[in-house]
């Protein structure tokens, strides 16, 4: 059993993903390595939202999150970033901390998930 505080990477469905870019192979490599590179550089700008206390990069970060981690089938990430983009809507930010730590950790769950894809699939 794995520490509670570690994740198990994402289980990746290759159907759902070849559906998103109409079976182009190559497009899916770049798309997922983008989301590798911008998903964690996402959070850490909902992170820096909540700390200054910025809503709206609150509301712009959860909504591109959500809308990014939805082309991947990655309903958890979604909701998570939907809740954190309501959030930043409602301008009520207050102890959304461990909210964006289960986000974190869910998008963590997801780019491995994707790097296990891409090693099976393209390497």
């Amino acid at each position: 059993m794995l520490p509670a505080t570690i994740t198990p990477a994402a289980k990746i469905d290759r159907a759902t993903l070849l559906a998103l870019v109409d079976g182009d192979k190559e497009l899916l490599r770049d798309v997922v390595r983008l989301f590798l590179e911008d998903g964690p550089r996402t959070v850490e700008r909902l992170r820096a939202g909540l700390v200054a206390g910025n809503a709206l990069q609150v509301q712009i970060a959860a909504h591109t999150l959500a809308g990014n981690a939805g082309s991947f089938g990655a309903a958890g990430v979604v909701t998570l970033a939907r809740r954190l983009e309501r959030k930043g809507r409602d301008h009520v930010l207050a102890d959304s901390g461990p909210e964006l730590d289960e986000l974190e950790a869910a998008v963590d769950a997801l780019c491995r998930g994707l790097l296990d894809f891409l090693e099976q699939h393209f390497e």
